[in-house]
């Protein structure tokens, strides 16, 4: 009998993409273990996530209106509805709370990463001679600072 192994799908519903393999032992070193440095690796939010809270703060509205709804009718102690309301209008804020605060979390990361791809980019656009440029722009103001500053002082 084969041995399978099976993994579960991610329970965010998001999709990663691979990670990349990397050695566990520097080249050369057969006892010193390679020390990796953990990059930042976007972590896709799907729209079908958002999409839930959205249709789950549905429901809580239709609740909401409901109960309101049934207030009008002078059936129930208006004292249970309103206690009612308030839970689940408490629960809505709390769930609202802790999900946005998960995707909070992995959207920041997500700009993180997003933004270091840009910087890459922009740095691969650069002009080498635009150093040359920036260089003699800061000399031309350290040589501005000490004339400004005895003017300052006097």
């Amino acid at each position: 009998m084969a041995d399978t192994d099976v993994t579960g799908s991610n329970p965010s519903g998001a999709t990663l993409p691979p990670s990349p393999a990397a050695s566990g032992v520097a080249v050369g070193t057969a006892r010193v273990p390679f020390i990796r440095i953990k990059h930042l690796q976007p972590e896709p939010v799907t729209f079908r996530v958002y999409q839930a809270i959205a249709e789950a703060n549905g429901g809580f509205e239709k609740l909401t209106q409901d109960l309101q709804n049934l207030q009008q009718f002078n059936f129930f102690p208006a004292d249970n509805l309103i206690a009612w309301l308030n839970s689940i209008l408490h629960l809505q804020a709390e769930i609202n709370s802790r999900l946005l605060e998960s995707l909070n979390s992995r959207e920041l990361n997500n700009a993180a990463y997003y933004d270091r791809l840009c910087i890459e980019w922009e740095r691969e656009l650069e002009d080498p001679d635009d150093v040359l440029i920036e260089a003699e722009h800061r000399r031309e103001e350290l040589a501005v600072e000490p004339i400004h500053s005895e003017e300052i002082s006097t």
